[in-house]
């Protein structure tokens, strides 16, 4: 029997988004190696997945085990085909003499969901491990508890503020860019437009954050209600991993359209929602966690604005079509 879990290692806040990057990964892992996922008590770190519904989805650890495994890395990108291959030998090589094994993964040593969809693209794997195992348990693990339907008949454009928010500015993801973004839609689709955003930021320790933490300090955040000046729109600000965190991620997972932001927050939304998510290439550009997104079924990946308006046009009988669904 081969048990499989990770240990959160990385001391002070990280966001909920990250931690579950890590989290997933066990039970990614188990998917390949036919093993089960044990749930942690760190993993209440992450937000939007509750306890109750981890533990119904993992297995109950055992008192005791022949070998302890322990796997520990400290990369924040996602491990690659090749890195994958040799844990997954490490730990069949292992089993060959243990019988009951926890492998324990610590610090930053995760799969990424993307690139699952990037290994079956280009035929590492032959199964479409993405849309056959790993979307449909993340489906369940937050659906649990969590309202599923209708769908919201919206654009939800999530704009990443907080900690990040001079940071976006400074690669484009500007009020300017916004305004672009909003006529485009209210040019072609006649759909309300929700964003979603932090008010605000929440201190952090360490010396490079305290920095940030000043410049934040002179930062008007609220600026961006200058954007529901624009048709159709409506601004939803909550405070950063404050009550309304869970709501406004499930709007994000049940809205019809999804725009995504350089934000794990987001990211997480849409690999969960069924429904169409655009996603800027400066997303993927600037984010290795983002890497392979463009390989993901739902989503579709634009460069410019311009390109966006096409891709806009392109979809535009597949978004009415999906207003039977609501």
């Amino acid at each position: 029997m081969i048990h499989i879990t990770y240990i959160p290692s990385r001391k002070g806040i990280l966001s909920s988004g990250h931690i579950m990057w890590e989290i997933f990964s066990t039970f990614i892992l188990s998917k390949l190696l036919e093993a089960q996922p044990i749930w942690n008590k760190n993993w209440n770190k992450t937000s939007f997945i509750s306890e109750t519904s981890f533990k119904k989805y993992t297995a109950i650890r055992l008192t005791s085990y022949d070998h302890i495994l322990k796997i520990n890395k400290n990369i924040w990108r996602s491990l690659n085909y090749f890195e994958v291959q040799k844990i997954i030998q490490l730990i069949k090589k292992t089993a060959q003499t243990k019988d009951n094994i926890l492998v324990e993964f610590s610090n930053m040593c995760k799969i990424h969901l993307d690139i699952l969809c990037y290994w079956y693209n280009t035929k590492k794997i032959k199964q479409d491990i993405f849309n056959l195992q790993a979307k449909p348990i993340l489906q369940k693990l937050y659906y649990e508890d969590h309202i599923k339907s209708p769908i919201i008949n919206s654009v939800a454009i999530h704009i990443r503020r907080g900690d990040l928010a001079r940071w976006c500015y400074a690669i484009g993801f500007n009020l300017k860019y916004y305004t672009n973004i909003i006529n485009i839609i209210n040019e072609n689709l006649n759909i309300p437009i929700n964003i979603y955003c932090e008010d605000g930021y929440t201190p952090c320790s360490g010396s490079r954050i305290k920095r940030r933490e000043e410049e934040l300090k002179k930062f008007n955040f609220n600026d961006i209600m200058i954007l529901e000046k624009l048709n159709n729109v409506t601004i939803i600000k909550g405070k950063p991993y404050g009550s309304d965190f869970n709501n406004h991620f499930n709007k994000l997972c049940r809205s019809k359209i999804l725009i995504a932001a350089a934000s794990s927050f987001s990211i997480w939304a849409a690999f969960i929602s069924n429904n169409i998510v655009f996603l800027d290439k400066k997303c993927i550009n600037m984010r290795p966690e983002f890497k392979y997104c463009e390989h993901v079924p739902n989503f579709i990946v634009f460069e410019n604005l311009k390109n966006f308006k096409n891709k806009i046009l392109e979809i535009k009988q597949q978004i009415y079509t999906l207003e039977t669904l609501k």
